[in-house]
């Protein structure tokens, strides 16, 4: 028999290829794991077992496994060429680069997205959806790089892309119901039609959010550059977004960002309303790192009303909770902070022994002590 077996042999293991990214767009990337690792690889063309490693890169990222993520696209793309399917090689392209977002090797990860960028110059791949990831992921490593003028222009061009983009999520998950049901009974054409439907109001729903993430780093950079009326608006809009979609992570970002901004602008009372919503909503999430960004923020507004105090105790609730972490670039982050607070208020012996320890953690130990 040939590779991928019947007609009825393809069909099912199209639909569970399809029904895995169902499952792992609803939240669940470990079912979505179990899926794929029970087709059995030997009955896979290579089209199929690319698609298959796809997948599995898709979900290896979302459960923070950089490193299978990698290994996963890096197997697929040759079999994608075999197979002679251009499109899937560039959307395995952009799986390794989020790996290497999440490994923070972001030249790797810009490289990556700038090859996808290519592909969709050279009309080798149309969906403007992947011309959305693909432009807003770039203007998310420039931003992670430093370079505020090149993350402003392709946020820019993603936000503009972005703009007619819809959020079902609800029908997302509905029609991944459908599918599910589809498969118990073995009705394997409508599994399939029901899945990509799934996929379409999914993909719609995490667009939308995207839009947020778009509008909170721009408002960022904005902020960085000194634009402070550019930066309150996108943030304004960041927050809008993530209200309407009960994105909690999305408008604490939000928050912070305006809380910094309105800090700027002297606008201290508006700080402080955002900065406690920020924590607000972190402390909710119970992830250290959002509850951590957030403390540091609140102390960031603590000294602008010069409570300085608060302040401090803020700082140390930060950096104890990112201590027991191993976000090693954000406890870096708020030592550094930590230390220029202290450097502020005359402090300088504490701010230099914690401004040894931000750059221990973050590699540069050596050429600080030169």
């Amino acid at each position: 028999m040939e590779k991928g077996g019947s007609a009825d042999e393809r069909d099912e293991i199209d639909s569970k290829l399809l029904f895995s990214r169902v499952l792992a767009r609803s939240g669940k990337p470990e079912e979505a794991l179990e899926t794929l690792n029970s087709l059995p690889t030997s009955h896979l063309s290579p089209l199929q077992h690319a698609e298959l490693l796809w997948r599995q890169a898709y979900c290896f990222t979302e459960l923070r496994r950089p490193e299978d993520a990698r290994a996963a696209a890096l197997e697929a793309i040759p079999l994608a060429e075999k197979a002679n399917d251009q499109e899937l090689v560039e959307r395995l392209r952009l799986e390794l680069g989020n790996a290497f977002t999440l490994m923070r090797k972001d030249q790797l990860a810009l490289d990556a997205y700038k090859g996808c960028l290519d592909a969709i110059e050279r009309d080798v791949i149309t969906d403007p959806v992947f011309r959305f990831v693909v432009l807003y992921s770039i203007g998310r490593q420039y931003n992670a790089l430093g370079d505020f003028s090149s993350a402003i222009e392709y946020l820019n061009r993603a936000a503009e892309v972005g703009a007619t983009v819809v959020n079902p999520a609800g029908l997302g998950v509905l029609f991944g119901a459908l599918c599910d049901s589809y498969l118990a009974a073995r009705d394997y054409r409508r599994a399939k039609l029901a899945g990509y439907r799934s996929m379409t109001y999914f993909e719609a729903a995490d667009n939308q959010r995207m839009m947020g993430e778009i509008h909170n780093r721009l408002g960022r950079a904005f902020a960085q550059s000194g634009r402070l009326d550019e930066a309150t608006k996108r943030l304004e809009q960041a927050r809008q977004i993530a209200e309407r979609e009960q994105d909690m992570r999305g408008l604490a970002e939000a928050e912070r960002g305006l809380a910094a901004v309105y800090v700027q602008q002297d606008r201290i009372e508006d700080a402080a309303a955002a900065a406690g919503h920020a924590l607000e909503l972190s402390s909710a999430l119970n992830e250290a790192v959002e509850h951590a960004e957030s403390l540091l923020t609140q102390a960031y507004v603590d000294e602008a009303k010069q409570n300085f105090t608060g302040a401090e105790e803020n700082f140390k609730r930060a950096t104890e909770l990112l201590d027991n972490t191993d976000a090693t670039q954000a406890r870096s982050d708020a030592y550094a902070r930590y230390s220029e607070f202290l450097e502020r208020r005359g402090d300088g012996e504490r701010a230099l022994k914690l401004l040894r320890k931000a750059w221990q953690l973050s590699g540069r130990s050596a050429t600080f002590s030169r």
